[in-house]
């Protein structure tokens, strides 16, 4: 057996090989960037779980879970590479699980909290399909904090939504957290205000507030 984290592999003669068994997808016929969207997205799923789902072990009857793999290759695909169909692959993950032993139905339970939910925190799609635009606007997440921007791919024809943080914003108390103790913290207009508390002195031990 051979386990790579690469698309297509070489053999001794040059003839390239495909990283994924054929019994996943059965007769399907999936082009290049299809095959490629889903090997990223087993190999997601592969770095937080472990590679507990290529050993044969690790279902309760393997027969019976290659013949419903198809499925989980069908609904995968679409999710995987245009951000669609993620409810239908959501079912299939849940559909897949009961195929684990029950020492893996944890693990996974445990690393995918959401599945079943697409997109929720902790879900299988929001693992493998991060949220798709096609301009910024399609990534506007209500936070004033984040600047939203489509990061297109014009091979996949469809874009990734990355969020960066504005410096020094702020939408609550919280984010203007200045660990001074001496400091009362405040966020008003998106913007972190520091006033010093009069007679403040910081301490480590009562010798430091040896006031004589």
């Amino acid at each position: 057996e051979l386990f790579t984290s690469c698309p297509v592999g070489l053999d001794k003669s040059g003839v390239a090989f495909t990283a994924i068994d054929g019994d996943f997808c059965g007769k399907q016929q999936l082009g290049w960037m299809d095959y490629v969207a889903l090997h990223s997205a087993i190999l997601r799923v592969v770095l937080k779980t472990g590679p507990h789902f290529f050993s044969s072990n690790s279902y309760k009857n393997i027969d019976n879970m290659l013949k419903f793999a198809p499925e989980m290759c069908k609904t995968m695909v679409p999710c995987a590479r245009y951000g669609e169909g993620c409810k239908e692959l959501e079912e299939s993950g849940l559909k897949f699980i009961e195929f684990l032993t029950p020492k893996l139905q944890e693990i996974v339970k445990k690393t995918f909290p959401g599945i079943g939910e697409p997109f929720s925190d902790g879900s299988l799609s929001s693992t493998i399909s991060p949220k798709r635009c096609l301009e910024d606007k399609d990534c506007d997440d209500n936070n004033t904090c984040t600047m939203d921007k489509c990061k297109y791919d014009t091979t996949m024809r469809v874009g990734t939504c990355v969020y960066d943080k504005h410096k020094e914003c702020c939408t609550s108390v919280g984010d203007c957290d200045d660990k001074n103790p001496c400091t009362l913290n405040n966020c008003r207009d998106n913007k972190c205000f520091y006033t010093s508390i009069k007679d403040c002195k910081t301490c480590i031990s009562s010798k430091d507030c040896d006031d004589a």
